[in-house]
């Protein structure tokens, strides 16, 4: 058996067994949805230097991400912390390309990664857009000075959410939580040369 349908499996027991009760068929029609949206559709350029630590069932994994967004171009690299790259996710228009070294892991899938990126990164009126025809929609709040935004599926449950640092996104660790998949990533932007984050 490969490597990728054990974890397959793998993966499907740990999901009826850590959330039995609730159901997400909806969920991987809008991740793709959220995958699809151009580059472009950001309306403005992004780039960040970023320490990643990916958490799938108490297992973790730290990885760096550079990540530049410029007009209708997004390109991921996810390097180990010494500079090693792992894997790049390269994504033109609605076209995506995905190289990697290493073996496929959920929290660093390249569709889940994609998808992260976009919901926590592009305007909550554009995400709503790409999702509407699913009845998911993306909501947004605000607990004790903390954004929060929560994407939820045709019976209101929470499918993903994200907490956005309270010091802002230069400064402080945003937590990205799946409940789909039970994953999460905990995301630092890193200081540009200079200082400040880029």
């Amino acid at each position: 058996m490969s490597f990728r349908a054990v974890l397959s499996c793998f993966v499907l027991v740990a999901i009826c067994a850590c959330a039995p009760a609730r159901n997400f068929d909806s969920a991987a029609l809008s991740r793709q949805a959220l995958v699809e949206l151009s580059p472009q559709s950001l309306r403005s350029n992004l780039a960040l230097s970023q320490s990643v630590k990916g958490e799938l069932l108490g297992e973790g994994r730290s990885v760096r991400f550079e990540l530049d967004i410029e007009n209708d171009r997004l390109v991921l690299v996810g390097l180990t912390h010494t500079g090693v790259p792992l894997f790049t996710v390269t994504q033109t228009g609605d076209n995506h390309v995905f190289t990697s070294t290493i073996p496929q892991n959920i929290a660093f899938a390249p569709e889940f990664l994609l998808a992260d990126i976009k919901f926590v990164y592009w305007p909550i009126e554009t995400l709503n857009l790409a999702i509407g025809a699913l009845q998911s929609r993306v909501v947004e709040s605000s607990v004790n000075g903390h954004r929060h935004r929560a994407l939820k599926d045709e019976f209101g449950q929470t499918v993903v959410d994200v907490s956005y640092p309270k010091t802002g996104l230069a400064s402080g660790t945003l937590v990205v939580r799946h409940y789909d998949i039970p994953y999460i990533l905990r995301i630092k932007t890193l200081p540009a040369q200079g200082g400040e984050a880029r």
